[in-house]
């Protein structure tokens, strides 16, 4: 069902103008430019040598064999394997033979479940010189070996100024990584930014990252092959492990290129959402980390792709819908008491079917949406005094079209 439209005017042109915003930060600064695709692969034909290295040699650390027998395309699909072949543990990987500095990186992959916890499906940048730690490691998707493949994360390697080798680490549990993932890093001279969602489609601009390294000093700035690789971590393996890509484009910044126009999809019924403040789209609405009682508040934290920070939502009929945090699906988003007085907590407390736990959506324009109770249909849900901080609360306030007011959706996923 597509959310009413709401007429606002006194603040939506310039928060249409900050849309802008969302193309390269997310967060604040517009910049004029688009990503212009200079790499492309479906794999819907064999493996283009001219393109790609297909990996012959010792595996990761030292354990097993990478052969190009692991690397087939079928189905317009990449399959890599790693399997015991005459006693050898044998996987594989292919590296782009274009070198990119800087740009976006955008895959479609899976890592099936596997009887051991033997290897780990990633899709990185791998600095050409193979100067690691010193040029850095970009790992954008890596499942570890966790054979169940509950999760991915990202991992950043660099070097501090005394030369000590870390890793930028950001873990996705909401993000199991045998499913399909879309998945993305924008890696400029300042920043790098990491996204996903579940759609088989490119990002658009006013989706969000779901992790941000700032730290320019950890940010890699040397020439970097796209590689997708299934590394083992011991030497055997019971059974066969599988990872597959769909695709894989990689772009360059183009500051003479137009942004493609945002068309926010209409609501999804059943939809895994992340709900994020106009005033700090890195930060998110989020029931506290581990507190399931009812009457707990709803404050403002970092997004860490965490389950108390997704939202179920569900069409509750007549133009409502029905707010879900998924760490506790039994729970909606509930206005304390059924008040519409200014100020009211906003809070979750178990599924009740009332009016307090009724809400209309309504799209502004530019991808900024804004949530009203049906107990208190003058007011929606706010950013407590305009507050960005972490750990600040929401509350219910009179309709005033301000910025505290605004919340951006974007969709993860559908249940």
């Amino acid at each position: 069902m597509q959310p009413t439209i709401h007429s606002t005017m006194t603040q939506t042109a310039r928060r249409l103008i900050a849309t802008a915003a969302l193309v390269l930060t997310g967060i604040t600064t517009a910049h004029a430019g688009w990503w212009q695709e200079t790499f492309f692969e479906g794999f819907d034909a064999p493996l283009d040598t001219s393109k790609w290295y297909i990996y012959d040699s010792v595996g990761h650390a030292g354990n097993g064999l990478r052969k190009p027998s692991a690397v087939t395309v079928s189905d317009s699909m990449l399959n890599i394997t790693a399997k015991m072949v005459n006693g050898q543990l044998v996987s594989g990987g292919i590296a782009t033979t274009q070198n990119f500095q800087y740009g976006r990186f955008e895959f479609r992959v899976r890592t099936l479940q596997t009887a051991d916890d033997r290897t780990s499906g990633v899709v990185l940048t791998w600095p050409i010189s193979d100067n690691w730690p010193a040029e850095g490691e970009n790992d954008i998707y890596e499942t570890m070996t966790d054979g169940d493949r509950p999760h991915f994360e990202t991992n950043i390697h660099y070097l501090d100024a005394t030369s000590t080798h870390h890793a930028w680490k950001r873990t996705y549990p909401a993000a199991p990584a045998w499913q399909w993932w879309t998945v993305a890093m924008d890696w400029t001279p300042d920043s790098i930014k990491i996204y996903r969602k579940q759609e088989n489609a490119p990002f658009r601009p006013d989706e969000l990252p779901i992790a941000v390294l700032d730290d320019p000093s950890r940010v890699p700035d040397y020439l970097h092959r796209l590689c997708i690789q299934l590394d083992a971590y011991y030497p055997t393996m019971t059974g066969e492990a599988l990872m597959q890509v769909a695709w894989a484009r990689v772009y360059q910044w183009n500051p003479n290129a137009t942004p493609p126009s945002i068309q926010p999809p209409a609501i999804v019924d059943g939809g895994i959402y992340r709900i994020s403040p106009y005033l700090a789209t890195h930060r998110c609405l989020e029931v506290p980390l581990d507190q399931y009682a009812d009457g707990t508040g709803l404050v403002n934290y970092d997004y860490y792709d965490l389950l108390n920070q997704l939202w179920l939502i569900t069409d509750d009929g007549g133009g409502y819908w029905r707010f879900s945090p998924l760490s506790s699906p039994d729970k909606a988003l509930d206005v304390n008491g059924g008040a519409s007085a200014d100020g009211t907590k906003v809070q979750i407390w178990t599924h009740n079917t009332s009016s307090a736990q009724r809400w209309k959506i309504y799209h502004t324009g530019g991808g900024w949406f804004q949530f009203k109770p049906q107990c208190a249909p003058s007011s929606v849900l706010s950013l407590k005094l305009g507050n960005t901080a972490n750990n600040n609360p929401y509350y219910l306030w009179t309709d005033h079209d301000t910025d505290p007011q605004y919340f951006h959706m974007q969709l993860f996923g559908v249940e």
